[in-house]
């Protein structure tokens, strides 16, 4: 086995004279197309490593990489090591071509009898074959793509025996696979999966003694806590496989103890969810409801905790109070900035919403350029109730409600995953399907029937509301109970956990397990959209994914470092430290902006897919003589609620240039189908309307409009300026009248009439050349948004200039909309 193949690029030092390999122009062109361009070429030039590897060049394998010694011991071990038949026989039926595991699971339970030495008296036998059962689930995550190209392979040559499919696969499985000479010719051929598969198999043995010796060290704590002072004997089970693998092979686990006490194992600290709990028991305490408290047993590294029951309501009081206290840990999250929650965060006990797993319990903040209206709007949104994830909204584009209100099983996901189909015939492959997710306990029940949060809303408005004021009441009795948050450090997601999972997987192709160099360059990917000044989380995101872990980041909540595997990384990522947003946040709330806030709830609750008869337009009849008279005695008032609203929720970036206002925008898809984004220019939905009115407000005389006003105006005419430079910065090419570049000349024509102000009529004509060059990749013909639309604007500008080249233009308009015309069959 060509063992130096096996180390990976950051463990090799390339020579740097070019050996010209026949074959460099094949892999540079293979990742070329495989990582764009534009990293390619980066890479290239900056990382002398890869450049080595893409020439063909000689290496050597670093000084302090010693790892060929323990691969080859690991070989040879098991290389000659028989299959074993009674393990196979207790592997789920999910684990294809088991034989060929077989020898690896005996090896980790023998690696395991060693390690745990004179602790092997505390766990049972099932233990034994819980290590196994979860062995064969992560091989066969790093194994079976390569295991059926062998086996394709096999079949191509004609050497599977059959009549059909099936017998040729148990050809395969029962006279190949096991045997030692095909491990020898497939890891010879793939030596990279040697090294995988010994990763794997010493990171769970590692990560199951140090359950055992922490039960063991823990014990007399466990009993006090969770067994009543009852002695505890044995575990008797170990469940595996109920989180994301992070930091060399640890994720959740379930112990079982003495067959009857079941508890959570978490490779963490869990003072984050005891600081939690706590401040939820002091405003539940001030709001008059009690809260639900789960026994945890914290320390420095891992944590025990007892499993939270989902229950069922018996009444609709119960239902009543349970969206109560929902809406007081909205608050609570709101305060201090939790993300990340979604429905398997959430479990509905009765009538208590329990928040678990609150890892990234609080944030610092990133700031690049705040300078701009767009860094504002974001930063608003981030900050807002809609962040934590427990309300329904499409944060992250992926076509389902996965909030922890309302989020459910049996919903489609956007994007596809590898799956096994024809299971146990030589045609097995993997195809991309469609994933769904999975059925959660986060929905309340009353007799076992799902309520829907909108019936509910206002009690969840209520519990929002109650603690909000608590909190405005005693800020400062929140930050004295709140200091313990300074000796924390909390989770921080760098990116979304689906797409490393995905990497990861792919990381497991066979065409990259030929070569270590192969394997880390696939997640050269990583750095799209990065920059520099990420050097250290990207290395640290791809060391992590080539020990087979989805990477892991957390933040001292004191600190404006990262901390990776216990050691701080890029000291200046955050601007703002996570306590320093926290108290900004504090001092920041008010009853104006709680306001903002329950709007936000009701909309999101209003708004998603389950509730579309709440948005939907409608036809009501009324009387046309009461409206009117209702209309007489309501205008000025609706005006100035209007007016208010708007004003109230303005967003202005820091140096007050630049004003806007967040749009609704929904989608015909399933899950959290809404969203809110910042207006573009347009007259319909944009700036451009709101010039519009507040030139109205202002004329009225309205004390607030003039700045608005001057804003806008500014902001609208520097739009067209770099428009006609680049069509880069324009919202899109639409040329119609109210939703596109035509409406804004409309808009300066009105505002023209409106105030004989020259200067609009000037601006109107500057912006009718963008829309002139427009109009033949415009495809749209309507009037709202299309040539129509770009025709009208320019007879319109016509009529008050009398310039015959704007009629020119819009008669150009006119026969683009001719020659698109289809001839439709008459009825």
């Amino acid at each position: 086995m060509n063992v130096k193949k096996m180390y990976y690029l950051s463990e090799r030092i390339y020579e740097t004279m070019n050996c010209e390999e026949k074959q460099s122009e094949a892999r540079k062109e293979y990742w070329r197309n495989l990582l764009g361009e534009t990293m390619f070429n980066q890479m290239y030039r900056e990382n002398i490593n890869f450049y080595g590897y893409v020439n063909g060049n000689e290496y050597a394998v670093r000084d302090n990489v010693k790892l060929k010694k323990r691969f080859m011991e690991f070989y040879h071990s098991m290389i000659c090591l028989e299959p074993n038949l009674q393990i196979e026989k207790k592997l789920d039926k999910s684990i294809e071509f088991p034989r060929f595991y077989g020898p690896f699971l005996q090896y980790g339970k023998e690696l395991f009898v060693k390690k745990i030495g004179k602790n092997s008296d505390v766990i049972s036998e099932h233990v034994y074959q819980s290590l196994q059962t979860y062995l064969a689930n992560i091989l066969q995550e790093v194994c079976l793509r390569t295991l059926i190209a062998e086996m394709h392979l096999y079949k191509q040559q004609k050497k599977l025996q059959g009549k059909d499919e099936r017998e040729k696969y148990e050809f395969f499985h029962s006279e190949i696979v096991g045997t030692s000479g095909f491990k020898e010719e497939l890891f010879e051929k793939y030596p990279v999966l040697w090294r995988c598969i010994e990763e794997k198999i010493h990171q769970a043995v590692g990560y199951y003694v140090e359950i055992v010796e922490n039960c063991v060290d823990n014990k007399i704590e466990i009993q006090k806590k969770f067994c009543t002072g009852v002695s505890i004997k044995r575990i008797t089970n170990i469940k595996s496989g109920l989180s994301d693998v992070h930091n060399q092979g640890k994720s959740v686990i379930v112990v079982t103890l003495d067959d009857s006490l079941d508890l959570l194992y978490k490779p963490r600290s869990m003072e984050n969810e005891l600081g939690f709990l706590n401040l939820l028991e002091w405003i539940s305490d001030k709001v008059g409801l009690d809260c639900y408290k789960y026994p945890i047993l914290s320390y420095d590294n891992h944590s025990w905790c007892s499993i939270v029951k989902h229950d069922s309501c018996d009444t609709e009081e119960q239902v009543k109070r349970y969206y109560q206290r929902f809406g007081i840990q909205l608050v609570l999250v709101y305060c201090l900035g939790t993300r990340d929650l979604h429905f398997e965060n959430v479990i509905a006990s009765g009538e208590y919403p329990v928040l678990v797993d609150l890892e990234a319990l609080t944030y610092g903040k990133r700031e690049h350029n705040t300078d701009g209206i767009k860094d504002a709007i974001n930063q608003h949104l981030a900050d807002s109730v809609l962040c934590s994830g427990l309300l329904p909204y499409a944060w992250q584009n992926l076509n389902i409600d996965s909030s922890g209100i309302s989020g459910k099983g049996g919903q489609k996901y956007g994007f596809k995953v590898p799956v096994i189909v024809n299971r146990r015939t030589a045609n097995m492959r993997i195809e991309y399907r469609y994933p769904e997710t999975k059925a959660v306990q986060n929905l309340v029940k009353v007799k076992e029937k799902d309520c829907n949060p909108i019936q509910h809303v206002q009690d969840l408005l209520d519990g929002f509301k109650k603690a909000y004021v608590k909190i405005l009441e005693n800020k400062e009795e929140l930050l004295q109970r709140s200091l313990f948050l300074q000796n924390l450090n909390s989770r921080y997601v760098t990116m979304n956990t689906q797409q490393y999972s995905m990497l990861l997987s792919a990381s497991y192709h066979p065409s990259v397990m030929r070569d270590g160099a192969e394997r880390e360059t696939l997640f050269y990917s990583l750095w799209k959209g990065r920059n520099e000044t990420e050097q250290e989380v990207v290395d640290s995101e791809i060391q992590d994914l080539l020990n087979g872990n989805i990477p892991y980041f957390s933040c001292s909540v004191c600190g404006k470092y990262l901390i990776h595997d216990g050691k701080e990384i890029s000291k200046e990522y955050f601007s703002k430290t996570a306590w320093e947003v926290f108290v900004e946040k504090i001092e920041k709330m008010s009853v104006s902006d709680m306001n903002v806030q329950k709007e936000y709830i009701r909309m999101a609750i209003e708004l998603f897919s389950g509730n579309r008869c709440n948005y939907e337009n409608h036809v009501y009849s009324m009387d046309d003589k009461k409206w009117k008279e209702r209309r007489n005695q309501l205008e000025k008032v609706t005006i100035e609620q209007l007016e208010s609203r708007i004003l109230r929720h303005a967003i202005w970036n820091r140096e007050k240039t630049q004003v806007n206002w967040l749009t609704t925008q929904l989608s015909d898809q399933n899950g959290a189908n809404w969203r809110l984004l910042p207006m573009n220019h347009y007259l319909y939905s944009g700036l451009a309307g709101m010039l519009l009115l507040f030139y109205e407000l202002k004329t009225a005389k309205r004390p607030q409009a003039t700045k608005v006003y001057d804003t806008l105006k500014n902001e609208m005419f520097t739009y067209t300026e770099k428009g006609i430079h680049s069509f880069k910065d324009l919202d899109s090419s639409k040329t119609g009248l109210y939703e596109g570049e035509g409406s804004i000349v409309y808009v300066y024509l009105c505002l023209y009439k409106r105030s004989n102000e020259q200067i609009y009529l000037r601006y109107a004509e500057k912006h009718s050349e963008i829309v002139r060059k427009l109009l033949k990749q415009d495809q749209r013909y309507d009037l709202l948004s299309g040539n129509a639309g770009a025709a009208w604007s320019f007879l319109l500008l016509y009529g008050s200039t009398g310039n015959t080249r704007f009629l020119q233009t819009g008669e150009e308009a006119i026969q683009i909309l001719l020659k698109s015309a289809e001839v439709q069959e008459q009825v």
